[in-house]
């Protein structure tokens, strides 16, 4: 891709558009971008970003500063609806996503990693496994950490190891991992997508360019996927907890449930075929303790556990988080509905949760899904719904974090919420 001397916008200032920016400068393109917050910390980061020489539009997006664009770079953040993909489309200008971007200048192999749950533990395992197997690699994407941020750190006997969203897969153009996983496929963000087949197929954009000599990892229990598979030219790898040819035990895992078990599968074989031997595998699994606000433990007051999996923006997410607790439950959930069914979490709250403390603006959707055969509470913070959670409680049994909602109702984000709780219960 040659960008010399093109003007290219950048839409958003989140992580992703502040790394589009500085890569788009060191190829020479002419890049400026346009955020529409108007915050404090936007207008501070803006500041810093003239002082690097680009121009910045913030507070709105306006057809005079897009004129003149040949590229669009977008963050996951902007949805379709947006003043700037919809001038875009009225004016034929190219809107590629940020991972698009990063990706026409990275040499090393990549291994990306989609799904509705899991990608983050998968993700940052298969980091963890290719470390043990010898390879040096770099773990970015809806992670945490941009891709463009990474590209100049990348070395050609680098891997990139990558966590795709479907936002971001939606706007892919040439884009072709050498190992694509998918890990699974349930109802998520149809307040962004028309309806679950949208949001699927934006999922399986992510083999549209893969060829032969490329490999799929996919999980062979999900329905969905494996009715897909037939349009997928890359050599495929199935996995599932039932099959024998598992390359480690299950038993070996430090992190629990059937739902980690899938995710350590797909890890294992990804970097099995990026040429990591059995043996550093199985070593790996051993020793990955797995990550913050995913189930995480936090302590255990007057014999009541704590548990933060503030990561659970899915009811999918929270079912299994669920299955992974002993004894009774008292669920601390809510937030932002992403237009969730809530009703599909009502036989998996039969005889395990005891009580539903309800926060933040889907508290009364999730309430009239479930109130009837749970008893539920509401609370105006975070701090209250803990409270009353605890006092609910008895000895043996398990408070329980699990949104199934989006944090930013209340919150920056899910880690902001999964502080939040960790430092209210380390008060208690």
């Amino acid at each position: 891709m040659d960008l010399k001397n093109k003007e290219v916008v950048v839409v958003g200032l989140g992580a992703s558009g502040v790394a589009a920016l500085r890569l788009l400068k060191r190829q020479g393109a002419k890049a400026r971008a346009t955020e529409v917050s108007a915050k404090d910390s936007v207008a501070c980061l803006a500041e810093g970003l003239r002082r690097e020489g680009f121009f910045i539009e913030t507070g709105r997006h306006t057809e005079a500063f897009l004129k003149g664009a040949s590229l669009i770079v977008t963050s996951p953040g902007v949805a379709d609806s947006s003043f700037v993909i919809r001038w875009a489309g009225k004016n034929n200008v190219k809107v590629i996503d940020e991972i698009e971007l990063a990706y026409n200048f990275c040499k090393p192999p990549i291994v990306a990693i989609t799904g509705t749950n899991g990608k983050t533990t998968t993700t940052s395992l298969i980091g963890h496994i290719l470390l043990k197997g010898g390879i040096n690699n770099i773990v970015c994407g809806n992670i945490g950490k941009a891709f463009s941020g990474e590209i100049s750190k990348l070395k050609k006997s680098s891997v990139c190891v990558l966590e795709a969203s479907s936002f971001q897969l939606s706007r892919i153009d040439r884009f072709r991992p050498k190992v694509a996983v998918f890990l699974n496929a349930t109802q998520n963000h149809l307040d962004r997508h028309a309806d679950f087949k949208e949001y699927f197929n934006a999922k399986m954009r992510i083999f549209q360019n893969q060829t032969k000599s490329d490999y799929a990892v996919l999980n062979s229990e999900d329905k969905n996927i494996v009715k897909a598979t037939k349009n997928i030219r890359a050599k495929k790898i199935f996995f599932s907890p039932d099959n024998e040819n598992a390359l480690f035990n299950p038993g070996d895992l430090q992190i629990k449930g059937r739902h980690n078990v899938e995710n350590a599968l797909a890890a294992a074989w990804a970097a099995y075929a990026l040429g990591v031997k059995p043996r550093a595998i199985v070593d790996a699994v051993k020793t990955f303790r797995g990550l913050e606000h995913r189930c995480e433990y936090v302590r255990k007051v007057e014999g009541v556990n704590f548990i933060n999996d503030s990561k659970s923006t899915t009811v999918d997410s929270a079912i299994k988080a669920l299955a992974c607790c002993s004894g009774a439950v008292i669920l601390i959930a809510g937030g932002r509905d992403k237009n969730s069914d809530f009703s599909v979490l009502r036989k998996h709250l039969k005889n395990k949760v005891k009580a539903v403390v309800l926060i933040g603006e889907a508290r009364e959707k999730i309430r009239g899904s479930v109130g009837d055969i749970v008893k539920t509470k509401k609370a105006d913070s975070l701090e209250e719904a803990v409270i009353n959670a605890r006092n609910m409680a008895k000895s043996g049994e398990s408070v329980l974090l699990s949104p199934m909602c989006a944090s930013f109702d209340m919150f920056d984000d899910y880690k902001h919420r999964g502080r939040v709780f960790k430092k209210i219960v380390k008060g208690l």
